[in-house]
C-alpha cells in the first residue's frame, strides 16, 4: 500500500471535500474510531490507577475512571518489536517468527514482521476506515515491516525504508525529549483535520517515553525529587524519580491527545486503548536486573491496558482476570463489529469486560535477549532458563514481587507447567507453518527490505548505551 506525506493537506482535495459537504449535515460514521496509544517502557504498577501512590498518571487514571482497566495485563516479550508485532497481529512472536537472538539487523524470517501476517492496520482498511500510525520507536518502524495496512505512516526519524542512505545510518534516530512532543504534536494535528473526514478511522501512536534515558523536562522531574523511593541501590534512587517524571510527562501528552480528540467532536464515537510493550526493571531481582530484555519477572511483563468505548463499554470497570496483549486485536475486532477471520492466537475480552467468568488464559512468554521462557498461570508462574536449564518457580498470590522460589518443593507441579509451556510453544510452530503456507495471499500486504545493514563503530556504541545491541 502507498505512504503518502504524512498530514499532506492538498488545497484541490480539501476544497472538493467543502463543495460536497455544502449544505448537508454531516452524521458520524457508523463505524467507531479507533485511537491505539503505546507508551513504551511503561510499567503498570507505576501508574495511580494500578494503586502507585505517587501522582504519576492523572490523565491515563481519567481516562481509566471512563472506561474499563484490566490489571493484569500480560506482555509476551520484555522489548518492543516481538510484543508490538504481538499486540498488532494477534500472534505470539514464536508464529511471527520474530525469534532472532541478534536484534540489531533486520533479517528476513526471524525478526521482520512477515508479509503474511495480517495486521490491525490492514484489517480496518479492508473494512473501509482510514490508517495511520506515528511512532518513535525504530523497533516498529518500517525498517521492520510494521508499516503494513497504514494509508500514512510517520515516524520522528527519516523514513528508513526506501532510502538507502538513511538505511545505513538508521541508528541515528532521536532518543530524546523530543519525540514525545512530536508524536503528540503530529497526533494532534491529524484528529483536528478529522472533522471533515466521512470515512472511520484507526490512529496508532507509539511513544517511546518512559524509555531511557530518563530525561525528562524539569517541570516535570523536579515533581518527585523528594519522594522516598525503597531501594537498595543508590542509582536505582536516583532513576526512579526520573522514571517517574517521564511517566508524568508522556501522561501530559496522552491528556493534550484526549483534549484534542473532544475537541474535534470525535471522542463520542472514537474507541481509545491505552498500553505498552513491556516494563522495566530497578534492581527488583538484583543489581543486575536493570531495564529490560533481561528477564522474565511482571515488573517487565506486566502492562497496563485501559479501554474506553463510549456506548459500548461501561465506565469503571476493573478485570482482575489475567489477559493477555495477544488478545487485545480480537477483543478490538469484536468491540467494533467486526469479523475476528484468519490466523489468530488470541480470544476477545468483551465478554470478560462485561462481567462474564474468567477465561483462565495461560500467559505464554519468552523472545528475549536471553534464552528464557516462561508460563503465568495464575497463581502460579514458571521461568525456565533454556541455556542453564534452570526452572524457577513463584506463587504469585503469596509472592506477588517473585522472590522466592519454590520449585524444588514442587517437582510434579513444575513438571506439569514445563509440559503445558511447551505445549503453548509447540502450537505455535505449527501455527507458524500456516502462516509461511499463505504468505502474501491477504489483500494489502506491505512489503519491506530485509536487507542486512552494516553498523558503524559509532552506531554501536550509540545502540550499546541504549542498551539495544547484542554482539554476539
Amino acid at each position: 500500500m502507498g505512504r503518502p506525506e504524512f498530514f499532506a493537506a492538498p488545497c484541490l482535495a480539501l476544497l472538493l471535500v467543502a463543495l460536497s459537504t455544502a449544505g448537508c449535515t454531516r452524521s458520524e460514521p457508523a463505524q467507531p474510531n479507533l485511537l491505539l496509544i503505546v507508551v513504551d517502557t511503561l510499567r503498570a504498577d507505576h501508574l495511580g490507577g494500578y494503586g502507585y501512590p505517587l501522582a504519576t498518571s492523572p490523565a491515563i487514571d481519567a481516562l481509566a475512571e471512563q472506561g474499563v482497566l484490566f490489571e493484569e495485563a500480560i506482555a509476551p516479550a520484555p522489548w518492543t518489536r516481538p510484543s508490538a508485532a504481538t499486540l498488532l497481529t494477534g500472534l505470539l512472536p514464536e508464529t511471527l517468527g520474530l525469534t532472532c537472538a541478534s536484534h540489531n539487523l533486520p533479517r528476513e524470517g526471524c525478526d521482520v514482521l512477515p508479509a503474511g501476517a495480517v495486521t490491525l492496520a490492514e484489517r480496518l482498511a479492508a473494512a473501509g476506515y482510514d490508517t495511520a500510525a506515528v511512532v518513535a520507536n525504530i523497533q516498529v518502524d518500517s525498517l521492520f515491516g510494521f508499516a503494513q495496512g497504514y494509508d500514512e505512516f510517520a515516524s520522528v526519524f527519516p523514513d528508513l525504508t526506501h532510502d538507502m542512505q538513511a538505511r545505513a545510518d538508521w541508528s541515528s534516530f532521536e532518543w530524546e525529549d523530543t519525540t514525545t512532543r512530536d508524536v503528540t504534536d503530529k497526533a494532534r494535528a491529524w484528529l483536528a483535520e478529522r472533522g471533515r473526514a466521512r470515512s472511520p478511522f484507526f490512529l496508532y501512536l507509539h511513544y517511546l517515553d518512559p524509555h531511557e534515558p530518563y530525561t525528562p523536562p524539569a517541570e516535570h522531574a523536579r515533581l518527585f525529587a523528594a519522594a522516598d523511593y525503597d531501594s537498595p541501590y543508590p542509582e536505582v534512587r536516583r532513576e526512579l524519580p526520573l522514571y517517574d517524571g517521564e511517566i508524568h510527562y508522556v501522561d501530559s501528552a496522552v491528556g493534550r491527545v484526549l483534549d484534542s480528540l473532544t475537541a474535534a467532536g470525535l471522542d463520542d464515537n472514537t474507541i481509545v486503548l491505552l498500553t505498552s510493550d513491556h516494563g522495566e526493571a530497578f534492581g527488583e531481582h538484583g543489581a543486575l536486573d536493570r531495564r529490560h530484555g533481561l528477564t522474565l519477572f511482571d515488573d517487565q511483563l506486566h502492562v497496563p491496558l485501559i479501554v474506553r468505548a463510549p456506548g459500548r463499554l461501561k465506565e469503571g470497570v476493573r478485570v482482575t482476570a489475567q489477559v493477555r496483549l495477544v488478545d487485545v486485536l480480537p477483543s478490538l475486532l469484536e468491540l467494533m463489529g467486526l469479523e475476528p477471520s484468519g490466523l489468530l492466537q488470541g480470544h476477545s475480552l468483551l465478554a470478560l469486560a462485561r462481567g462474564g467468568a474468567d477465561p483462565r488464559l495461560d500467559a505464554v512468554a519468552a523472545w528475549g535477549y536471553r534464552p528464557l521462557r516462561a508460563l503465568r498461570t495464575p497463581p502460579w508462574k514458571l521461568i525456565v532458563d533454556r541455556r542453564s536449564g534452570r526452572t524457577s518457580l513463584y506463587n504469585l498470590a503469596a509472592d506477588p514481587l517473585e522472590q522466592h522460589d519454590v520449585a524444588r518443593g514442587q517437582g510434579a507441579l513444575t513438571l506439569l507447567l514445563r509440559d503445558r509451556m511447551q505445549r503453548r510453544l509447540d502450537e505455535s510452530s505449527k501455527l507458524r507453518e500456516a502462516l509461511v503456507a499463505t504468505a502474501g495471499e491477504q489483500a494489502g500486504g506491505g512489503s519491506h527490505d530485509s536487507a542486512p545493514l552494516p553498523l558503524s563503530d559509532r552506531q554501536r556504541e550509540a545502540l550499546r548505551a541504549l542498551g539495544y545491541l547484542d554482539d554476539e
